[in-house]
């Protein structure tokens, strides 16, 4: 999530949320809804088990 509205690359952006997740996620929160985030977090980790 944070990866597409970050400015940065997409590698960029994951070395960032790495270290710095708290602040990456409260960017994240003033662009979508937490129910938004909820289903985005769920549908990601439904994806990874298959």
């Amino acid at each position: 999530m944070y990866g597409s509205i970050s400015t940065n690359e997409m590698r960029v952006a994951k070395k960032e949320f790495k270290a710095f997740p708290v602040e990456c996620m409260s960017k994240v929160q003033l662009i979508m809804k937490d129910t938004e985030i909820i289903k985005h977090v769920k549908s990601s980790l439904r994806r990874k088990k298959l």
